[in-house]
């Protein structure tokens, strides 16, 4: 579970300092957690699950749905990384950004009859 603490916790750009004050304990604590030193109390671990907005179940590592990529013989394609890698907002612009370039793709392959229609 620390490798995911700190995982969720990059991923938000969050520093152990902050987390730590939303927790209300020490750096050190949370550190602890983070690198598996110290048992993380159950409320804490829900309190972290709240503040990532995932299950608890998400937050220790456990699903019940295989993933897409668990089983997989090629390697996870770059694209999903760099995207795991973006904030909740960016992965956001960055879909209506690929889906503005999906339109002007299927616009610029019409027929010229059907874009002349549209004129």
């Amino acid at each position: 579970m620390q490798n995911l603490l700190k995982e969720f916790r990059v991923r938000n750009r969050i520093s152990q300092i902050s987390i730590a004050q939303y927790l209300g304990i020490a750096k050190n604590t949370y550190y602890q957690y983070e690198n598996g030193i110290r048992k993380i109390p159950l409320e804490i671990v829900c309190e972290l699950a709240n503040y990532y907005d995932v299950s608890v179940d998400e937050l220790l590592g456990r699903t019940s749905a295989p993933q897409l990529f668990d089983n997989a013989r090629v390697e996870r394609p770059e694209i999903l990384e760099l995207y795991d890698e973006l904030t909740p907002a960016q992965q956001q612009n960055l879909l209506n950004y690929a889906r503005g370039m999906a339109v002007s793709n299927a616009l610029n392959s019409e027929p010229a009859t059907t874009k002349q229609k549209r004129a």
